[in-house]
Parts: C-alpha cells; sequence; structure tokens
C-alpha cells in the first residue's frame, strides 16, 4: 500500500496557490457572504487533505470576492449612476446620495412599490434597526421595516450611513408626536453586561423579570417587577432607571 502524501498535506504546499484555492472556494464566497476564514481553512483541509495558513485563506477570500463584486471602491462610482436609474424607472421613488468632496457620507433609498405598499397594507408601525458592515470601509446599514396584515416583515426603506449615532434623536425629532420604543432583545443583551457578581439562576431570574416588566400591561405591575428586580441588584436596577430611558 502506497502511503506517501507527496507533501500535500504540509501546509503552503505548492498546489495551493491563492487563485486555485480561490477557485475553489468561489461558489460558496458566492453563495455565502459570511463564508469564515476557518470554514474556508477547514474545507479544503476535508477536500483535498492540505493545511492552508490563516494568512493564505484571508488572501483567498479576497481574490474570491474581487472576482464575483469588483473591487469595493470601485462600486462608489456607480452609485450615481445607479440614483439616475432609479429616478428613470422610479420616478415616484425616493433615492438620496450625498458625497461632499467625493467622501461618501450616506445613502437612502425608499421605492414607490414600498410606499404603496405600506400605506395600503400594513400597521402603522416602524420597526428600524441597523447593522453593521463588515469591510474596511465600514459604515451602517440601517432598515425601516413594517407589518403587513398578515404579520409578515415588509420592508420601507433602507439606508446606509458612515454612522448611526444620532437615530434615536432623529427618530424623536421626525416622529414627535408618535409614541416610540427599544428593542427588547436589545436591552436585554445591554442589561445581562450589569449582571456580574450574580448567580446563574439570578441572572435567569432577572432576565424573566425583564420580560415580564416589558410586557406589563399597568403601571402598578410594571412598579412590581422593578421593584423586585432591585431587590435582586440595585445595580441593575439603577441601570434600567437610569441609564436605559425608561419611558420608552
Amino acid at each position: 500500500m502506497h502511503t506517501c502524501s507527496s507533501g500535500v498535506g504540509r501546509a503552503r504546499h505548492p498546489k495551493a496557490s491563492k487563485i486555485w484555492v480561490a477557485d475553489i472556494v468561489l461558489q460558496k464566497v458566492r453563495d455565502r457572504p459570511l463564508y469564515r476564514l476557518i470554514d474556508i481553512k477547514k474545507d479544503i483541509k476535508k477536500d483535498f487533505d492540505i493545511h492552508l495558513p490563516y494568512g493564505q485563506a484571508w488572501l483567498v477570500k479576497e481574490v474570491a470576492r474581487f472576482a464575483l463584486h469588483g473591487e469595493d471602491y470601485a462600486s462608489f462610482d456607480l452609485l450615481q449612476w445607479y440614483g439616475e436609474v432609479v429616478a428613470e424607472t422610479n420616478p415616484e421613488g425616493l433615492f438620496v446620495l450625498e458625497y461632499p468632496d467625493r467622501h461618501f457620507e450616506r445613502m437612502f433609498i425608499c421605492f414607490h412599490a414600498c410606499l404603496v405598499g405600506f400605506k395600503s397594507g400594513c400597521r402603522s408601525l416602524l420597526f428600524i434597526d441597523g447593522t453593521h458592515i463588515l469591510n474596511r470601509y465600514g459604515g451602517v446599514m440601517l432598515s425601516a421595516v413594517v407589518l403587513n396584515a398578515e404579520n409578515g416583515m415588509f420592508l420601507l426603506a433602507f439606508a446606509i450611513v458612515n454612522r448611526a449615532k444620532g437615530l434615536t434623536k432623529g427618530v424623536r425629532t421626525s416622529f414627535p408626536n408618535a409614541t416610540n420604543g427599544y428593542c427588547l432583545r436589545y436591552l436585554k443583551e445591554n442589561f445581562k453586561k450589569k449582571l456580574d457578581g450574580l448567580s446563574a439562576a439570578q441572572k435567569e431570574k432577572m432576565l424573566s423579570l425583564l420580560d415580564s416588566a416589558a410586557y406589563a400591561l399597568q403601571i402598578s405591575q410594571f412598579i412590581g417587577y422593578i421593584s423586585d428586580i432591585r431587590e435582586i441588584s440595585s445595580k441593575a436596577c439603577e441601570w434600567i432607571e437610569c441609564g436605559s430611558d425608561i419611558d420608552h
């Protein structure tokens, strides 16, 4: 039985050039934009018995991304063209692009069909959220989503901005007479950071009490749950009352 691997199992094997590996992972990068470097390394090892260094895995993913999408900065030059196309094909929609001194600042898009759908078939309840863009230039992608008559998510508008620190203030300025609140999941994630020093059972109890307070239908019930939280941790209760914008 011949057992010689001819060096294939070694790192930096000559067959594992970045072009060759990029061609292998190209389809996976297309299907899974968040395809992780550790998964590239594992897949190449499993399929070809080649140890791929972390740095080489990063390079081949960049090569694959470039083959699929081109350079990130080149996409900027297409934005103005894209806005002109939107204006031509969707004249009643809204497209805003701001780039002072050719430095991208923000972009906002609301297609006419989305606006009509919101007005005619959705609830008057707006959900605004954001996610960080994980490339070399960064930024935040914001989305405004509503619920339709079947409780399905319906996209109203989206934006890409350099930063989103003024989002809360902007909501209150744009909708001064509207009641607004925060995402409970987001609040719970921040609340967990205030539970250091508590046992696992106490942490679970605190999160349950926060849920109960958030869904309380009467002020007296809400105050009662907050009092129960205070008995377990005055620090956590102080964050709810002073650091979490309790009115919302």
